[in-house]
């Protein structure tokens, strides 16, 4: 019995008899599907060189890597028959190992970062024992699935190989996409019951306190003092998330030096330089208003105060507008800058400035107003804290029954339109009770306060890749009037099967298929219903009116909720909350 036909049935046992070996059917499931320790460098899956290298005609076998290979016992069984000698690992390599690459995304349907990154370690060692020149690209894999597993020896060991084979720094793209994964994988790990050492990670980065030769920070493109500004932000967002000094300070430095008035907003997110922007661009923080968390920083206790008197005055009286039209939105206010008076925030013709603020019960003028709902979901929907969260919950009981119209990117040009019902919902599970309900003033929970993850694999399978999101209402949909905003029309709404929600990472509005409204929620998803029935695809951000940032798919929802047959919906534990 060979590792191959393990690979395929799953057992040692003959097809020709009943008798099979336990033990080596235990043995081999631990090494093709165990979980690899970030800790240390994950073994190879397999160390023999197998079968005799083959014929010419067997060449075009390597067309399978590109259709073929979907789960990591594919792409094993595809490396022991295609690369034996040195023609089958140079063609594996071909096209800057793109074919390979794509195999190995098609693996994170099925795979962990930490099983690819095994796989990977097995297949460069493979190819390192058969003596086959191995190109940078290569390693480059290595290092992006190492960073997207925090695992710290294979980052090194890669780099290393990397260096080995190459002593050019990478290009701005590879760059970019290291950082990101290494950013993406600190930032996901609130959400995960585990701890990673991030010094670690950070030495590598800048080579220890000896600045070791052979360092991350010299092969990425911004290295150079000289390097392109584009996505350096990204980077400098990286370096203060690993609490780097002197490597932040330098690379700031560098960054200072070359700022202009069309620096990208990016620049600003650290917040911790913005005293030396200041000072670098004569006393003003230019277009420091318009980034879109300027409120967050505002609301920081040590940046707060300082920021109005380092932004200088035009830019401060932008934030002091910034401030107060966030303030009116929570109240459900408009300010008419034509008119000079206030209007309630749903209906622009009717001006209150002439009428109390607050109602006898204490509630703004434009309290019940879908606007202010909106402005509250924005401001506290990433929060940590369970309070904020509760309060939206609260608020979305109080809009049953609105309807908010919205806007998805792959509806434009259709004669239907699209709105959000919102409601309250704690998590259900279908055939589950209702005992998640809660109850006047009992704690909130993840279950109550609705929150709720969406992975592409069921329990027990990576949570690197799941969207994290709380609950909001339900989308319908119905024929669109035939002319615009008549008061007289009537037509039903009729329910997408999806449910709207807040994406609690990213800061967005996401509807997810979750199958028919009955108040429980089916734990796996059939991915291709939701078009059959909607119309629409099964998980897709959307855009609400007013809205003037560009709806972002992310390549994480179009993963979960296109590239994969199915994905399960459960209630997220969300180990991030603070109670």
């Amino acid at each position: 019995m060979s590792p191959s036909t393990f690979a395929l049935t799953g057992t040692t046992k003959p097809a020709h008899n009943d008798v099979s070996n336990p033990e080596l059917d235990k043995h081999l499931s631990d090494i093709f599907l165990g979980d690899w320790p970030l800790a240390s460098l994950p073994p190879p899956f397999w160390s023999s060189s197998g079968r005799q290298p083959r014929s010419p005609d067997e060449i075009g076998s390597f067309k399978a890597l590109k259709h073929d290979v979907r789960n990591l016992r594919h792409l094993q069984v595809f490396i022991e028959r295609s690369v034996n000698e040195a023609e089958g690992g140079l063609l594996l390599q071909t096209q800057s190992c793109a074919l390979l690459a794509q195999a190995l995304n098609r693996c994170q349907r099925k795979n962990s970062y930490g099983e690819i990154l095994s796989a990977l370690n097995a297949i460069i060692t493979r190819l390192e024992k058969l003596g086959v020149p191995r190109t940078d690209n290569i390693y480059f894999l290595g290092m992006y699935y190492a960073a997207l597993s925090l695992s710290v020896p294979a980052l090194e060991r890669f780099l290393d190989g990397y260096l080995s084979v190459s002593l050019w720094p990478m290009d701005i793209l590879a760059s970019k996409s290291l950082v990101n994964a290494l950013l993406n994988a600190l930032h996901y790990l609130r959400f995960r019951e585990v701890s990673i050492d991030t010094n670690a990670i950070l030495e590598i980065i800048e080579g220890g306190k000896q600045r070791r030769k052979k360092n991350l920070h010299d092969l990425l493109s911004w290295g150079d003092s000289a390097g392109p500004t584009t996505h350096r932000g990204h980077y400098l967002c990286l370096l203060a998330r690993l609490k780097s000094e002197d490597l932040l300070s330098e690379v700031w430095r560098q960054t200072m030096w070359r700022l202009s008035p069309n620096t990208p907003p990016e620049m600003y997110q650290s917040t911790d330089y913005l005293q030396e922007v200041s000072e670098r661009s004569q006393g003003i923080l230019p277009g420091i208003s318009e980034f879109k968390d300027v409120n967050t920083l505002l609301e920081s206790e040590v940046l707060g105060p300082l920021l109005p008197r380092m932004a200088g005055e035009k830019e401060y009286l932008k934030l002091l507008e910034a401030q107060l039209i966030q303030i009116e939105n929570k109240m459900g206010l408009s300010w008419d800058s034509e008119g000079l008076y206030h209007t309630n925030i749903s209906d622009p013709h009717s001006i209150i400035s002439e009428t109390p603020l607050f109602n006898i019960d204490g509630d703004s003028t434009g309290y019940e107003s879908t606007a202010r709902l909106i402005a509250e979901i924005k401001a506290l929907g990433c929060s940590r804290s369970v309070t904020d969260l509760g309060k939206i919950a609260e608020m979305l009981d109080e809009h049953e029954g609105d309807v908010i119209p919205v806007s998805l990117p792959s509806t434009k040009g259709q004669d239907v339109e699209y709105a959000w019902f919102p409601r309250y919902s704690s998590f259900r599970r279908s055939g589950a009770s209702s005992s998640a309900e809660r109850e006047g003033t009992e704690p909130w929970t993840p279950s109550t306060l609705g929150l709720v993850r969406v992975s592409c694999n069921s329990s027990g399978s990576p949570l690197e890749r799941s969207i994290h999101v709380m609950q909001l209402g339900r989308l319908a949909r119905r024929a669109r009037c035939p002319h615009d905003q008549d008061p007289t029309y009537d037509t039903l709404w009729e329910e997408t099967e999806h449910m709207v929600t807040w994406d609690r990472v990213y800061g967005q509005f996401i509807a997810v298929y979750v199958g028919p409204s009955d108040g429980h929620i089916e734990t796996r998803i059939e991915s291709r219903a939701a078009r059959a029935r909607s119309g629409i695809e099964a998980i897709t951000a959307f855009s609400l009116p007013g809205d003037t940032e560009p709806v972002s798919q992310g390549d994480l929802i179009s993963f979960i909720g296109n590239a994969s047959m199915h994905y399960y919906i459960e209630e997220d534990p969300s180990p991030d909350l603070i109670y």
